[in-house]
């Protein structure tokens, strides 16, 4: 049976994309911390520990690629997914 909801289906797609990749495409070089990761500028100081982030100068968190995206560009949820399903299409395909 087809999806009722496709839309669901690309939010999802693009929210498990991975957060490595994101930061990558944002320009971050993560740092390995034992079970975490950071990536750090002069306007972020990020931790990640699997999907969750927290950035400590800006005193925000959340979880997966939506979440991180809307953080670090400013924009909104539905901004953020479309820049997420266009610019990341091959990621989210092979999901």
């Amino acid at each position: 049976m087809a999806n009722p909801f496709p839309a669901h289906s690309l939010v999802d797609q693009v929210r498990a994309i991975p957060l490595g990749d994101l930061f990558h495409w944002h320009g971050f070089d993560l740092k390995s911390e034992g079970i975490s990761f950071r990536a750090r500028n002069d306007r972020h100081n990020i931790i990640i520990i699997g999907k969750r982030w927290f950035d400590n100068k800006a005193g925000r968190g959340g979880a997966g690629a939506i979440d991180l995206q809307m953080h670090l560009s400013g924009t909104g949820f539905l901004t953020s997914c479309q820049t997420l399903a266009s610019d990341f299409q091959n990621i989210a395909a092979m999901m």
